[in-house]
C-alpha cells in the first residue's frame, strides 16, 4: 500500500505543479514579451521532459537497457500526439487546431525531421551502418543542431507576426513581478521534475 501512496502522492504532485508551471510560463511569457507558443516550445517542454531524461540516463548507465530510453522517449512522443487528441475532444467550443496558432505548424514540421533522422539513424544502425566517433553516433551532433535551429526558428517566426508582446494595458498578470513569476515557475520546475523522478 505505501507504494501506491507515494505513486499517488507524486501523481497529485505533478498535477497541482503542472497546472501552476503553465500559469507561471504565461506569466513569465508576458513579462518578458516572448508568445505562448514559444513559452510551451521551450521552457514547459523542456520543464515536462526532465523526468524523462533522467529515466532514459539512467536505463543506459545505471540498468544497460538502451531500449528502454529510445521506447521511453519515442513512445512519449506517440503519446504526446495522443494528448492533443484528448484535447480536442475536452475543448467544447471549437477544434484545438482551430485555435492554435499557425507557428505550431514549424514545431511539428521539425518533429517530423528531428524523429525521421532518428528512425534513420536506427535503421542504419540495424544495418551494420556503424556511424560514429568512438561511441558517440555521429547524428548526435545534427539532431542538437536541428534542434537549435528549429528554437530559433520558431522564436523568429513569432517575432515576424508580431505576437509577443502585448500592450501594456492589455496585460492580465499586471500585479505580479517578472521575478515572482520566474520564481512561481522555477519551484512549479522542481516539483514536477522531483516527483517525476
Amino acid at each position: 500500500m505505501l507504494v501506491w501512496f507515494k505513486f499517488a502522492l507524486c501523481l497529485i504532485l505533478i498535477a497541482v505543479a503542472g497546472y501552476r508551471l503553465s500559469l507561471y510560463g504565461d506569466m513569465t511569457g508576458e513579462k518578458l514579451g516572448l508568445s505562448r507558443s514559444w513559452i510551451g516550445v521551450v521552457m514547459v517542454a523542456s520543464v515536462t521532459s526532465l523526468p524523462e531524461l533522467v529515466s532514459g540516463v539512467s536505463s543506459v548507465t545505471v540498468a544497460q537497457t538502451p531500449d528502454i530510453a529510445a521506447g521511453d522517449v519515442l513512445g512519449s512522443c506517440v503519446l504526446n500526439l495522443l494528448f492533443i487528441v484528448i484535447l480536442d475532444f475536452l475543448h467544447r467550443e471549437e477544434s484545438v487546431y482551430t485555435r492554435a496558432n499557425i507557428g505550431h505548424v514549424l514545431s511539428a514540421g521539425f518533429g517530423v525531421i528531428l524523429i525521421g533522422f532518428v528512425g534513420i539513424s536506427l535503421l542504419l544502425s540495424q544495418t551494420g551502418m556503424q556511424l560514429s566517433f568512438a561511441h558517440v553516433g555521429l547524428y548526435v551532433p545534427i539532431i542538437l543542431v536541428i534542434y537549435a535551429l528549429a528554437m530559433r526558428t520558431i522564436f523568429r517566426y513569432e517575432q515576424m507576426q508580431g505576437l509577443p508582446l502585448a500592450d501594456v494595458a492589455s496585460q492580465r498578470y499586471k500585479h505580479l513581478t517578472l521575478r515572482q513569476a520566474v520564481t512561481g515557475f522555477a519551484m512549479a520546475a522542481v516539483i514536477i521534475v522531483a516527483a517525476g523522478t
